[in-house]
Protein backbone atom coordinates (compact mmCIF):
# COMPACT_ATOMS: atom_id res chain seq x y z
CA UNK A 1 0.00 0.00 0.00
CA UNK A 2 1.51 3.64 -0.64
CA UNK A 3 2.28 6.08 1.89
CA UNK A 4 -0.47 8.52 1.77
CA UNK A 5 0.62 12.44 2.26
CA UNK A 6 -1.61 14.14 4.65
CA UNK A 7 -2.73 17.65 3.88
CA UNK A 8 -2.93 18.96 7.47
CA UNK A 9 -1.58 21.84 9.00
CA UNK A 10 -0.30 20.39 12.08
CA UNK A 11 0.94 23.22 13.84
CA UNK A 12 -2.53 24.48 14.14
CA UNK A 13 -3.15 21.25 15.67
CA UNK A 14 -0.36 21.22 17.90
CA UNK A 15 -1.41 24.68 18.90
CA UNK A 16 -4.92 23.63 20.36
CA UNK A 17 -3.65 20.71 21.98
CA UNK A 18 -4.39 20.78 25.27
CA UNK A 19 -0.97 18.52 26.04
CA UNK A 20 2.05 21.24 26.38
CA UNK A 21 4.48 20.62 23.78
CA UNK A 22 8.12 22.18 24.33
CA UNK A 23 10.80 21.79 21.44
CA UNK A 24 14.22 21.96 22.12
CA UNK A 25 17.40 21.72 19.94
CA UNK A 26 19.09 18.69 20.51
CA UNK A 27 22.23 20.07 22.41
CA UNK A 28 23.94 21.29 24.49
CA UNK A 29 23.13 19.13 27.34
CA UNK A 30 25.72 20.14 29.94
CA UNK A 31 25.68 23.66 30.97
CA UNK A 32 22.85 25.86 30.42
CA UNK A 33 20.79 23.24 28.68
CA UNK A 34 19.50 23.03 25.13
CA UNK A 35 17.58 25.91 23.42
CA UNK A 36 13.75 25.91 22.98
CA UNK A 37 12.24 26.90 19.39
CA UNK A 38 9.07 26.09 19.78
CA UNK A 39 5.83 26.17 22.41
CA UNK A 40 2.37 25.93 22.16
CA UNK A 41 -0.76 28.09 23.99
CA UNK A 42 -1.17 25.04 26.86
CA UNK A 43 2.31 25.84 27.89
CA UNK A 44 1.31 29.51 27.95
CA UNK A 45 -1.87 28.61 29.45
CA UNK A 46 -0.07 26.67 32.45
CA UNK A 47 3.20 28.34 33.14
CA UNK A 48 1.79 32.19 32.46
CA UNK A 49 5.48 32.49 30.35
CA UNK A 50 4.54 33.54 26.91
CA UNK A 51 6.06 32.09 24.08
CA UNK A 52 8.39 35.33 23.46
CA UNK A 53 9.75 35.30 26.86
CA UNK A 54 10.72 31.42 27.04
CA UNK A 55 12.23 31.37 22.93
CA UNK A 56 15.95 30.68 23.29
CA UNK A 57 15.43 30.31 26.74
CA UNK A 58 16.12 26.86 28.28
CA UNK A 59 13.73 24.27 29.96
CA UNK A 60 15.70 24.98 33.19
CA UNK A 61 14.66 28.35 34.14
CA UNK A 62 11.11 26.32 35.26
CA UNK A 63 13.08 24.36 37.58
CA UNK A 64 14.32 24.47 40.88
CA UNK A 65 16.25 22.62 43.18
CA UNK A 66 13.24 20.50 44.38
CA UNK A 67 12.98 19.69 40.47
CA UNK A 68 16.52 18.52 40.48
CA UNK A 69 15.42 15.97 43.14
CA UNK A 70 12.07 14.92 41.94
CA UNK A 71 13.36 13.32 39.01
CA UNK A 72 16.68 11.60 38.01
CA UNK A 73 18.39 13.58 35.75
CA UNK A 74 21.54 11.19 35.22
CA UNK A 75 18.98 8.82 33.52
CA UNK A 76 17.86 11.60 31.32
CA UNK A 77 20.91 12.63 29.73
CA UNK A 78 22.36 9.20 29.09
CA UNK A 79 18.77 8.67 27.18
CA UNK A 80 19.03 12.22 25.49
CA UNK A 81 22.57 11.81 24.64
CA UNK A 82 21.86 8.09 22.95
CA UNK A 83 18.80 9.41 21.16
CA UNK A 84 16.69 7.64 22.79
CA UNK A 85 13.22 8.66 24.59
CA UNK A 86 13.11 9.66 27.92
CA UNK A 87 9.28 9.41 30.43
CA UNK A 88 9.51 10.82 34.05
CA UNK A 89 7.82 13.17 36.55
CA UNK A 90 9.08 16.15 37.19
CA UNK A 91 8.18 19.25 39.34
CA UNK A 92 7.89 22.44 37.63
CA UNK A 93 7.77 26.15 38.36
CA UNK A 94 5.13 28.92 37.07
CA UNK A 95 6.12 32.13 36.02
CA UNK A 96 4.80 33.23 39.49
CA UNK A 97 6.25 30.49 41.74
CA UNK A 98 3.61 28.24 41.91
CA UNK A 99 4.67 24.61 42.27
CA UNK A 100 3.25 22.00 39.17
CA UNK A 101 3.91 18.54 38.33
CA UNK A 102 4.23 17.06 34.47
CA UNK A 103 4.31 13.63 33.53
CA UNK A 104 7.35 14.22 30.71
CA UNK A 105 7.62 12.30 27.61
CA UNK A 106 10.77 13.32 25.71
CA UNK A 107 11.14 12.23 22.05
CA UNK A 108 13.86 13.18 19.78
CA UNK A 109 13.40 14.22 16.75
CA UNK A 110 15.66 13.18 13.97
CA UNK A 111 16.97 13.91 10.72
CA UNK A 112 17.39 12.32 7.23
CA UNK A 113 20.68 11.02 8.95
CA UNK A 114 19.28 9.70 11.85
CA UNK A 115 20.86 11.93 14.08
CA UNK A 116 18.68 13.70 16.76
CA UNK A 117 18.74 17.13 16.32
CA UNK A 118 16.16 18.94 18.52
CA UNK A 119 14.08 16.73 21.74
CA UNK A 120 9.91 17.17 21.57
CA UNK A 121 8.47 17.24 25.43
CA UNK A 122 5.34 16.36 25.13
CA UNK A 123 3.48 17.15 28.95
CA UNK A 124 0.61 16.36 30.54
CA UNK A 125 -0.50 18.53 33.90
CA UNK A 126 -0.66 15.50 36.32
CA UNK A 127 -0.56 18.51 39.77
CA UNK A 128 -3.61 17.26 40.64
CA UNK A 129 -3.22 13.72 41.00
CA UNK A 130 0.74 14.26 42.05
CA UNK A 131 -1.11 16.42 45.37
CA UNK A 132 -3.46 13.75 45.86
CA UNK A 133 -0.33 10.87 45.86
CA UNK A 134 1.76 13.03 47.96
CA UNK A 135 -1.39 13.74 50.57
CA UNK A 136 -2.16 9.35 50.60
CA UNK A 137 1.70 9.05 51.42
CA UNK A 138 1.97 11.78 54.12
CA UNK A 139 -1.15 9.86 55.68
CA UNK A 140 0.61 6.73 55.52
CA UNK A 141 3.25 7.84 57.38
CA UNK A 142 1.18 9.54 60.12
CA UNK A 143 -0.08 7.94 63.16
CA UNK A 144 -4.10 8.06 63.11
CA UNK A 145 -4.41 8.76 66.62
CA UNK A 146 -1.75 11.44 67.76
CA UNK A 147 -0.95 13.31 64.39
CA UNK A 148 2.90 12.47 65.12
CA UNK A 149 4.83 10.83 62.73
CA UNK A 150 4.53 7.11 62.50
CA UNK A 151 6.87 4.00 62.78
CA UNK A 152 7.10 3.82 58.78
CA UNK A 153 7.97 7.46 58.61
CA UNK A 154 10.48 7.68 61.43
CA UNK A 155 12.55 4.65 60.09
CA UNK A 156 12.54 6.55 56.42
CA UNK A 157 13.33 9.76 58.18
CA UNK A 158 16.33 8.11 60.37
CA UNK A 159 17.69 6.61 57.61
CA UNK A 160 18.28 9.78 55.66
CA UNK A 161 19.37 11.27 58.72
CA UNK A 162 22.41 9.07 59.10
CA UNK A 163 23.42 9.75 55.65
CA UNK A 164 23.35 12.73 56.15
CA UNK A 165 25.81 12.83 59.02
CA UNK A 166 28.05 10.57 57.14
CA UNK A 167 27.90 12.92 54.08
CA UNK A 168 28.03 16.40 55.72
CA UNK A 169 28.01 15.69 59.83
CA UNK A 170 24.68 16.97 60.24
CA UNK A 171 23.94 16.06 63.95
CA UNK A 172 21.22 15.27 65.60
CA UNK A 173 20.02 13.28 69.39
CA UNK A 174 17.66 10.40 69.61
CA UNK A 175 15.36 10.24 72.09
CA UNK A 176 13.32 6.87 73.20
CA UNK A 177 10.31 8.16 75.47
CA UNK A 178 8.26 5.05 77.07
CA UNK A 179 5.08 5.75 79.53
CA UNK A 180 5.43 4.53 82.67
CA UNK A 181 2.81 1.76 83.67
CA UNK A 182 0.57 2.72 80.80
CA UNK A 183 -1.09 -0.77 80.92
CA UNK A 184 -2.38 0.28 84.04
CA UNK A 185 -4.66 3.78 82.66
CA UNK A 186 -6.05 0.94 80.33
CA UNK A 187 -7.06 -1.26 82.73
CA UNK A 188 -8.38 0.53 85.25
CA UNK A 189 -9.67 3.53 83.36
CA UNK A 190 -10.18 2.07 80.06
CA UNK A 191 -8.75 2.36 76.47
CA UNK A 192 -10.69 6.08 75.48
CA UNK A 193 -9.08 7.02 78.83
CA UNK A 194 -5.76 5.53 77.30
CA UNK A 195 -6.35 7.34 74.15
CA UNK A 196 -6.80 10.63 75.52
CA UNK A 197 -3.59 10.70 77.79
CA UNK A 198 -1.54 9.50 74.20
CA UNK A 199 -2.93 12.53 72.54
CA UNK A 200 -2.30 14.62 75.60
CA UNK A 201 1.64 13.48 75.67
CA UNK A 202 1.92 13.77 72.09
CA UNK A 203 0.80 17.61 72.44
CA UNK A 204 2.78 18.02 75.25
CA UNK A 205 5.90 16.80 72.81
CA UNK A 206 4.81 19.24 70.11
CA UNK A 207 4.27 22.32 72.43
CA UNK A 208 7.60 21.78 73.88
CA UNK A 209 10.33 20.80 70.95
CA UNK A 210 11.92 22.90 68.57
CA UNK A 211 10.94 23.80 65.48
CA UNK A 212 13.09 21.75 63.30
CA UNK A 213 13.03 18.33 65.96
CA UNK A 214 10.67 15.80 64.44
CA UNK A 215 8.16 13.96 67.12
CA UNK A 216 7.19 10.55 66.60
CA UNK A 217 4.48 7.88 67.82
CA UNK A 218 6.75 4.61 67.62
CA UNK A 219 3.90 1.98 68.50
CA UNK A 220 1.83 1.21 71.74
CA UNK A 221 3.09 4.08 74.68
CA UNK A 222 6.47 4.77 73.17
CA UNK A 223 7.16 8.10 71.41
CA UNK A 224 10.70 8.91 69.62
CA UNK A 225 12.45 12.56 69.53
CA UNK A 226 14.50 13.75 66.67
CA UNK A 227 16.76 16.64 68.03
CA UNK A 228 18.18 17.68 65.03
CA UNK A 229 21.27 19.63 65.52
CA UNK A 230 21.61 18.91 68.88
CA UNK A 231 24.72 17.48 70.62
CA UNK A 232 24.02 15.23 73.44
CA UNK A 233 23.62 17.43 76.36
CA UNK A 234 21.24 20.01 74.47
CA UNK A 235 18.81 17.31 73.88
CA UNK A 236 19.25 16.56 77.58
CA UNK A 237 17.81 19.99 78.59
CA UNK A 238 15.18 19.95 76.22
CA UNK A 239 13.74 16.35 76.99
CA UNK A 240 14.22 17.52 80.75
CA UNK A 241 12.16 20.90 79.60
CA UNK A 242 9.63 18.07 78.36
CA UNK A 243 10.03 16.43 81.77
CA UNK A 244 8.93 19.65 83.73
CA UNK A 245 6.57 19.84 81.78
CA UNK A 246 4.71 17.00 82.15
CA UNK A 247 5.35 17.16 85.88
CA UNK A 248 3.44 20.64 86.20
CA UNK A 249 0.44 19.95 83.85
CA UNK A 250 -1.49 16.40 84.19
CA UNK A 251 -3.99 15.46 81.95
CA UNK A 252 -7.72 16.43 82.86
CA UNK A 253 -9.96 13.86 82.24
CA UNK A 254 -13.94 14.15 81.39
CA UNK A 255 -15.07 14.18 85.20
CA UNK A 256 -11.95 16.39 85.93
CA UNK A 257 -10.08 14.28 87.64
CA UNK A 258 -6.48 14.48 86.97
CA UNK A 259 -4.24 12.32 86.04
CA UNK A 260 -0.20 12.47 85.57
CA UNK A 261 1.45 10.61 82.61
CA UNK A 262 5.11 9.94 84.32
CA UNK A 263 7.57 8.95 81.66
CA UNK A 264 11.36 7.46 80.98
CA UNK A 265 14.08 7.95 78.02
CA UNK A 266 17.08 7.27 76.80
CA UNK A 267 18.71 9.72 74.37
CA UNK A 268 21.96 9.44 72.39
CA UNK A 269 24.02 11.13 69.68
CA UNK A 270 24.82 10.16 66.43
CA UNK A 271 28.36 9.08 65.67
CA UNK A 272 30.39 8.08 62.46
CA UNK A 273 30.07 4.28 62.75
CA UNK A 274 26.25 4.72 63.20
CA UNK A 275 23.30 2.96 61.18
CA UNK A 276 19.62 4.03 61.69
CA UNK A 277 19.90 0.12 63.68
CA UNK A 278 22.95 1.48 65.91
CA UNK A 279 21.72 4.27 66.81
CA UNK A 280 17.82 3.29 67.58
CA UNK A 281 18.89 -0.10 69.64
CA UNK A 282 21.74 2.51 71.83
CA UNK A 283 18.93 5.00 72.68
CA UNK A 284 16.74 1.80 73.52
CA UNK A 285 19.35 0.59 75.79
CA UNK A 286 19.51 4.03 77.52
CA UNK A 287 15.79 3.89 77.92
CA UNK A 288 15.73 0.48 79.55
CA UNK A 289 18.74 2.15 82.30
CA UNK A 290 16.01 4.66 83.02
CA UNK A 291 13.02 2.33 83.11
CA UNK A 292 15.12 0.19 85.52
CA UNK A 293 16.54 2.83 87.43
CA UNK A 294 16.19 2.42 91.36
CA UNK A 295 15.89 6.55 91.94
CA UNK A 296 12.31 7.00 90.86
CA UNK A 297 13.28 10.74 90.01
CA UNK A 298 15.83 9.24 86.95
CA UNK A 299 13.91 9.30 84.11
CA UNK A 300 16.67 10.23 81.85
CA UNK A 301 19.17 8.15 81.13
CA UNK A 302 21.82 9.51 78.02
CA UNK A 303 24.49 7.23 76.28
Amino acid sequence: MKDQVLDFDFQAIVEAAQDIIVVTKAFPLDGSGPEIVYVNQAFTDLTGYSAQEVLGQTPRILQRKASRESTDLRKMKQSLQAGQPYSCEILNYAKDGTEYWLQLNIIPLKNKFGEATHFAAIERDVTKQKQYELHLQALAKKDKLTGLVNRLGFDEILEELCKAYQNSGSIFSLAVIDLNDFKQINDNKGHLVGDKALQYFAKLIEDHIRQNDIAIRFGGDEFCIIFNGAKLELAEVLMQRISSAADSAPVVLPDRSQLSIPFSAGITQITSADTAENIFSRADEALYKAKNSNDNTQRIVCI
